[in-house]
């Protein structure tokens, strides 16, 4: 919950926004942070999105990257994921930073990708994705 408040506060500093945004704020990232699972497009043949899915993709959008390097910190293995999910597609430049404290996170989170679901830790899925991406 204290990390919901620091983007939440972070957001309002840095953008001027509303409070009915910090407020749509607030509830993207608590839709995270009760996700078992950290879904990165459509789950299953038909691709059905969920809400933490949906969450995500809103807050890709609108969050910046210091909204996910503060988000990398919570103390719920699932947000540190999206997080990091997060600065590797904007190809931030706080990725590096991010990536080499992650790589060392022991904590356990299943991914979900269409039918594949897949539980490993933080370091291993960080470590395979940086692999892909061709690092």
């Amino acid at each position: 919950m204290k990390y919901c408040l620091l983007v939440v506060a972070a957001l309002v500093g840095c953008g001027g926004k509303s409070a009915v945004s910090s407020r749509i704020i607030h509830q993207l990232v608590f839709d995270l942070e009760y996700s078992s699972c950290v879904i990165i497009g459509g789950v299953g043949i038909t691709g059905k999105d969920n809400p933490a899915a949906d969450a995500y993709k809103t807050l890709l959008r609108i969050a910046p990257d210091s909204v996910w390097v503060r988000l990398s910190y919570s103390e719920k293995p699932v947000v540190r994921m999206y997080a990091f999910e997060a600065l590797l597609s904007k190809k931030s430049p706080d990725l590096e930073r991010v990536k080499n404290r992650l790589k060392k996170d022991t904590a356990t989170v299943c991914e979900i990708f269409g039918d594949v679901s897949m539980t490993s830790s933080i370091g291993e899925l960080v470590s395979l994705a940086n692999h892909n991406a061709g690092e």
